[in-house]
């Protein structure tokens, strides 16, 4: 399958992005917080998928926020995310990171990044947030 990926822009993309979050029944991240590396995959003129990564002043990047389309057929649907993180661990690599780390609680995920080489480091953990600027 042939994808396109297309640099993230919050005023083109975010409105898709956070129906996805809403039809999945996650709460889309605020805006204000997603990285300035993202990447929305296309399968000819249909969105599949988005995903951001996170830089850090250590050797590690993060990937965060992926998404997928529920409209888009499964096997594009998992084609694309397959693309999607490739791409975004390639994007780290050309950044300097040695090191690509993410996060996720949904098995079929963690079995995705699996197939794409992560290791497991850590199990039963809570992510938390504290805004601390208004």
């Amino acid at each position: 399958m042939k994808f396109s990926i297309f640099k993230y822009e919050p005023e083109k993309h975010f409105d898709l992005l956070k129906s996805w979050f809403d039809l999945r029944q996650f709460p889309a991240p605020n805006p204000r917080f997603l990285p300035p590396i993202g990447a929305v995959v296309f399968y000819g003129e249909m969105p599949i998928c988005a995903g951001f990564l996170f830089r850090s002043d250590a050797g590690a990047a993060i990937i965060g926020h992926l998404v997928s389309n529920p409209d888009a057929p499964g096997e594009i649907r998992h084609a694309g995310l397959d693309s999607l993180i490739e791409s975004l661990t390639h994007v780290a690599a050309g950044e300097g990171f040695e090191m690509v780390c993410c996060s996720t609680n949904l098995p079929r995920l963690m079995e995705r990044f699996e197939r794409h080489g992560f290791t497991k480091t850590d199990e039963g953990v809570a992510n938390f947030g504290r805004v601390i600027c208004h």
